[in-house]
């Protein structure tokens, strides 16, 4: 019988942390359902033993692809996705921070192949320190452009239905690989790391393809933040990234209602990036869109549905 593994390549993208990496690989690996899984290992210019302790551990049907220069996550996968096993129908994502519960694998495939409207799926990834909330449920995007992790902090329980969500989130997913190829890839890679699963989102929208989650597929994640160390890299990412698609993708039709909601997001999310003494790159994300902004595709045929209640997490994270 044909295990779902054999019909998968699965890119896990790696930026140091060899013991977590491995254990990661190893929960991969301990599903039966796995077997036979395309597991490629992108290390993103590590800089130390990380791919060779990889190599080294002899693990079955993982791959390691070696970047010479870090690129972001983005990139990253890109890599991954070039170099995937083009005869396996589904494409996954999975965070190196990451631990799988058994079954993930078969629950993901069976609810992506059974609507054939269905371009992706998310597991529910839960907090690893306290399995029984959420770290994700999918992604939501917000009218004024903040995207969130649908569900963050709340009892799993809460999302317990297979339902359709904006979008999927880089941590873990499950696409179909023709689906993913005929909207342009992966990920934009120019985004390298932040709102890159946004992006790829609205594309799978704009494509008239939906992203379901599915709960009965698990993966605890740890939030080691592999590419979360630096901040002002991040203040400057975010900020540019979720310029771009505001003015991308949000509908003009609700620029009346987005923009003033914007306003007081810009004005908290400064805050925040002054206390953390990130301010300058936060502003230099927020010019440095621009050009990608009257350079790049519009996404605004989506028909996403943009999120409300957005003010409560903005508020938290800009204390």
């Amino acid at each position: 019988m044909e295990r779902p593994g054999s019909r998968i390549s699965l890119i896990v993208p790696v930026f140091r942390d060899a013991d977590v990496v491995l254990e990661c690989l190893r929960s991969i690996l301990a599903d039966p359902d796995a077997e036979g899984l395309d597991l490629i290992v992108v290390d993103d210019a590590s800089g130390d033993d990380t791919p060779d302790r990889i190599v080294e551990a002899h693990l079955p049907g993982v791959r390691v692809i070696r970047r010479e220069r870090n690129g972001g996550f983005a990139r990253a996968c890109g890599e991954g996705w070039r170099q995937r096993d083009p005869s396996r129908e589904a494409v996954g994502v999975l965070n190196a921070d990451t631990l799988v519960e058994p079954g993930w694998l078969s629950a993901c495939l069976a609810t992506l192949l059974s609507d054939p409207e269905c371009g992706c799926v998310v597991p529910s990834v839960v907090q690893q320190d306290d399995p029984e909330r959420l770290d994700s449920a999918g992604q939501i995007y917000t009218v004024p452009g903040w995207a969130g992790r649908r569900g963050h902090g709340r009892p799993a329980t809460d999302h317990a239905s297979t339902e359709a969500v904006f979008g999927p989130t880089g941590c873990a997913m499950l696409a179909r690989a023709e689906v993913i190829e005929n909207c342009g890839g992966l990920f934009r890679e120019d985004f390298e790391c932040y709102y890159e699963d946004t992006e790829l989102g609205f594309r799978l929208q704009q494509s008239g393809f939906k992203c379901l989650h599915v709960p009965g597929a698990r993966v605890q994640h740890r939030i080691s933040q592999a590419y979360d160390r630096i901040p002002r890299r991040r203040a400057y990412f975010v900020s540019r990234n979720s310029t771009v698609l505001f003015w991308t993708a949000v509908p003009v039709r609700r620029w009346w209602s987005a923009i003033p909601q914007r306003c007081l997001l810009t004005t908290l999310l400064a805050i925040q990036a002054l206390r953390k003494r990130c301010l300058i790159p936060f502003i230099r994300g927020r010019l440095e869109a621009w050009p990608l902004i009257f350079k790049g595709p519009s996404l605004r045929g989506s028909g996403a549905v943009l999120s409300r209640g957005w003010l409560s997490e903005a508020r938290r994270a800009s204390r």
